[in-house]
C-alpha cells in the first residue's frame, strides 16, 4: 500500500465513522443503564466529524447491557466506533450515528468514589 491509497482510506474513514474515548458515570435506570450527566466534554474523538449534539444522542439512546461489561452502577472508560448513516434528501430526514463497537472498562463503583471522597475531605490537611 503506497501513501496515497493510506491517505484515501483515512479520509473515506474519516467521512463514515467516529471514533471516541471518554469517561462517564454509567447507572441503571428503567429501561437498563445508561449514560449519566453526559456532555462533550465527558469524551474526545480519535477520529471522525459530527457534531457533539449528533454523538451524545447516540450514546444516550445506546442500550448497554452486561454483554457490554456492565454490571454495576459505576464510572467507566468507554471507546466507542460510530457509523454515520446519511439522512434522506427528499424527506429532509437528518443523518444519525449508530454504535458498531463499543468496550467499557469499570474505572469505580460510584459507593467507590464517595467512599474516597469522604475519606479525602476527613484527612483533608488544610483543616489542620
Amino acid at each position: 500500500m503506497d501513501w496515497k491509497e493510506l491517505m484515501d482510506e483515512i479520509i473515506e474513514l474519516e467521512e463514515s465513522f467516529v471514533v471516541i474515548i471518554g469517561c462517564c458515570d454509567i447507572t441503571i435506570s428503567d429501561i437498563g443503564y445508561t449514560f449519566k450527566n453526559l456532555n462533550q466534554d465527558s469524551y474526545y474523538r480519535v477520529i471522525g466529524r459530527g457534531s457533539d449534539e449528533d454523538i451524545i444522542e447516540c450514546l444516550v439512546d445506546y442500550a448497554i447491557d452486561e454483554e457490554d461489561g456492565v454490571n454495576t452502577d459505576g464510572e467507566y472508560e468507554f471507546k466507542a466506533i460510530m457509523k454515520w448513516y446519511r439522512g434522506d434528501y427528499e424527506t429532509r430526514e437528518n443523518g444519525y450515528f449508530d454504535i458498531t463497537h463499543i468496550e467499557l472498562k469499570l474505572i469505580q463503583t460510584i459507593l467507590q468514589r464517595e467512599r474516597n471522597e469522604k475519606l479525602d475531605n476527613l484527612l483533608d490537611f488544610d483543616f489542620f
